[in-house]
């Protein structure tokens, strides 16, 4: 049988069902009431806070009632009339046609309509909440005829041998005049002999209610009317905190979660030694369970299962909390929360600190609560003390985790939903599986991870591609080397700035985490398919990175991929292409690789096509001038030749040869003087500089 995935919070349960040992006491009410011999009327009282399960006591009550013979049970409701006259006539309206079916008492029925009739006609008479509408009563058809009325009634119920039990519940959510109006109905209009009320109500809110209209002695007022007040049996907080498990497990289970791989977590461990004295009711459980029905079936495979757990919890248990989160959530999960906190996330902030206001405000045990709950969603909230490689490792474990506190999927948690931007896990996996599984090598089935949008995808993979085994990570790159070819426009749609800097970080991720006997066939494969080739080249460039702290390529495997790289280079590659797509240092391999294969031939095919096209001789030229980034600015700014640039730049070229086309195209600027020592690195200057150490190369070159 499917289990039902929303509780009402319905009072008529089974015995069996019966988490909170209520039906042992509703029995001991249930045989208290059969017991009371007095024909007097007689009022019990079932106090309990809301949601504490007087209603299910009430519901015991008349199961265990309504098969005695000698016991007439009626449930009142008071909720349906909309005035105190109303429901006064109602009940006795309601007491009669009972009678009358049940017991066959049509004279007793009789007396009671007229009795409904009087009362509900001085209600009308001297307005609704009238405080003296029964004293009324008297004076408007005679005090002598009303008693006589309640004696016949009386009288017709002692020699029925029928007892009358009226079940009156939630008394205490009616408003406070109406409150007032059911217990003078019980105390003076309908106390008829043979009669027991059971009234069901939170004694305290109805006090409150009371002292109002009784000077503050409302509790006297309740003591003078109810002879038997019977407060709900105190539950277990054991029994709350495994009502409170159980419904979590069966929501769980409702959406194919097995309970036992989550019970480890922190939700669980938060419920058992942070929540469970904070739990008051049952019904607090069943809200949880409702909104956990709602939330998880949205979400479940975007976010982390223990922290939805905790934040729908909070979210019934701790409403203030909540609140704040909901706000200040996206906050709390950058390095920087104390300075956006401190500040406020925008102008309506206020106060201007809101999680130091937020807390100092709060009881000392709430606050030492709320800290703690804080701090096990976001980590990374409270920075102190941490270095950056582990505030770095922290991020990667709450985004791999798809935590609450990763700034990648905070909001998910309250909205329920991704924006249009983002990319589903859901989608992520699935073209995960379809590298790794399908043969893409038919021009016709195309592959799924053209579907999605390039940089979400590969920053994703960056973050996570620890968590695939050996195989998959040599599957993945394997097909990854050869993705460019599955898209139209690969500049438009594939290659973004931003993506090829995270592609090679995962090819050099791939690499890393391949066992060191099978790394190099994988990079000899990355390097004969890789598309584009710049990623090959960037890949040599960080292996043969001497500050680089992992050696991935030991270097006679290395020697192999330039070697390889070589070949793939002269065969795919011209340097009046390459120079206007390559960054400027992987220019310069590209260089050094095809020099080293034949200098003679390379040296002799550069200069011819620096002879014939001006454009690439200006372009070649800038290559070999270094960048300066201003760490102020984030940006980067031509810097002066360098004698070591010039260096440099003469292992690649016939310096003397190509001075002199600088010559042919510039003119001398040798003398060229800037207007001052901040001038800026103009072409003038850079070729000024250039011609200068040019000059003073020694004459037999």
């Amino acid at each position: 049988m499917d289990t039902p995935l929303f509780s009402a919070d319905q009072s008529n349960i089974p015995v069996d069902q019966d988490a909170f040992q209520r039906y042992p006491f509703a029995k001991g009410v249930a045989n208290t009431i059969q017991n009371i011999h007095v024909e007097d009327s007689f009022v019990l009282g079932i106090y309990g806070r809301w949601g504490e399960g007087k209603s299910t006591v009430l519901h015991f009550v008349m199961e265990e009632l309504k098969n005695q013979e000698n016991h007439l049970v009626v449930e009142f409701n008071p909720w349906i009339f909309a005035d105190e006259g109303s429901f006064m006539s109602g009940l006795l309206s309601l007491l009669a046609e009972e009678l009358e079916v049940k017991v066959r008492g049509k004279e007793v029925a009789k007396a009671l309509q007229d009795y409904a009739g009087i009362i509900g006609g001085v209600g009308k008479t001297f307005g609704i909440g009238s405080q003296n509408a029964v004293a009324n009563v008297g004076e408007k058809v005679g005090e002598f005829h009303l008693k006589r009325l309640k004696r016949k009634i009386g009288e017709a119920l002692i020699s029925s041998k029928k007892k009358l039990v009226i079940i009156i519940d939630d008394i205490d959510r009616l408003p406070s005049s109406q409150i007032h109006e059911v217990f003078r109905l019980v105390k003076a209009v309908a106390d008829f002999k043979n009669t027991r009320y059971v009234l069901s109500f939170d004694d305290d809110v109805v006090a409150r209610a009371l002292d109002e209209i009784y000077s503050e002695k409302g509790h006297s007022y309740l003591e003078k009317v109810v002879q038997l007040p019977l407060p709900l049996p105190k539950i277990r907080q054991v029994d709350l905190l495994n009502f409170f498990k159980q419904k979590a497990y069966s929501i769980l289970q409702a959406n194919s979660i097995d309970p036992e791989t989550q019970k480890g977590g922190c939700f669980f461990r938060t419920l058992d030694t942070q929540f469970s004295v904070w739990l008051e009711t049952p019904r607090s459980a069943v809200r949880f369970a409702n909104t956990l029905s709602f939330s998880l079936p949205l979400v479940k495979d975007e976010i982390n299962i223990q922290d939805l757990l905790l934040i729908e919890t909070i979210k019934i248990l701790f409403p203030d909390l909540y609140a704040f989160l909901r706000k200040y959530a996206l906050a709390l999960t950058k390095r920087t929360a104390k300075n956006l906190l401190a500040f406020g996330m925008d102008e309506d902030s206020n106060p201007s600190q809101p999680l130091a206001a937020f807390l100092s405000d709060l009881p000392e045990q709430r606050k030492t609560l709320y800290q703690a709950l804080i701090h096990e969603l976001f980590p990374i909230s409270d920075p102190l003390g941490m270095t950056d490689t582990y505030l770095d490792n922290l991020w990667q474990g709450l985004y791999q985790q798809k935590r609450i506190g990763s700034d990648n999927y905070v909001e998910r948690y309250f909205t329920y939903s991704l924006s249009q931007s983002e990319l589903s896990d859901v989608e992520f996996n699935a073209v995960i599986q379809d590298l790794i599984h399908e043969d893409h090598s038919n021009p016709k089935q195309t592959p799924r991870i053209v579907e999605v949008d390039s940089q979400a995808f590969f920053f994703k993979l960056q973050v996570l591609f620890s968590q695939y085994s050996e195989t998959e990570i040599f599957q993945i790159a394997e097909k990854l080397s050869n993705i460019q070819g599955y898209y139209d426009n690969p500049e438009k749609d594939l290659w973004k700035p931003e993506v090829l800097d995270v592609f090679t970080n995962i090819m050099i991720e791939a690499l890393w985490k391949t066992p060191e006997e099978n790394r190099q066939e994988l990079g000899l494969l990355l390097f004969q398919t890789l598309q584009p080739i710049v990623v090959a080249f960037r890949l040599l460039d960080r292996f043969e990175d001497t500050s680089y702290s992992r050696q991935i390529i030991k270097p006679d495997g290395l020697l192999a991929l330039r070697q390889t790289l070589t070949i793939r280079a002269e065969r795919e590659l011209i340097p009046t292409e390459v120079v206007q797509v390559f960054p400027s240092r992987l220019f310069i391999q590209y260089l050094a690789l095809l020099k080293e294969n034949d200098s003679g031939a390379y040296l002799e095919n550069i200069m011819s096509l620096l002879q014939q096209d001006s454009r690439f001789l200006k372009r070649f030229f800038y290559t070999f001038q270094a960048q300066i980034t201003s760490t102020a600015h984030s940006k980067s700014y031509p810097a002066p030749l360098s004698k070591a640039g010039f260096d440099n730049l003469s292992k690649y070229v016939d310096i003397k040869a190509f001075g002199s086309l600088i010559w042919k195209h510039w003119g001398d600027l040798s003398d060229h003087k800037p207007t001052d020592r901040h001038d800026p690195q103009t072409e003038e200057v850079l070729i000024r500089t250039f011609q200068r150490f040019w000059k003073d190369l020694p004459q037999e070159l």
